[in-house]
This record gives C-alpha cells, structure tokens and sequence, in this order.
C-alpha cells in the first residue's frame, strides 16, 4: 500500500485521487456531524 513514488505520470495521478478521495471523505464528515447537530 505505501509504494514511494518513483516519479511515474500515474503516481501522480494516484496521489490527486488520494488527495481527492480524502477530501471527499471529510466534506462527507462534516456534512454528517452538522445533520447530527441540527437535528440534536
């Protein structure tokens, strides 16, 4: 799972996606927990 980069166009890639799903990830979060509180 942890590969160093080798400096590959897909590595590349592979780290926006990365970085996108983890972004996704905590929008998707903070969405939850502010449904949670208002609802609260």
């Amino acid at each position: 799972m942890n590969r160093l980069p080798t400096g590959r166009p897909d590595d590349k890639q592979h780290s926006k996606t990365t970085i996108f799903l983890g972004v996704a990830q905590g929008l998707m979060l903070t969405l939850c927990l502010f449904l949670l509180f208002m609802t609260a």
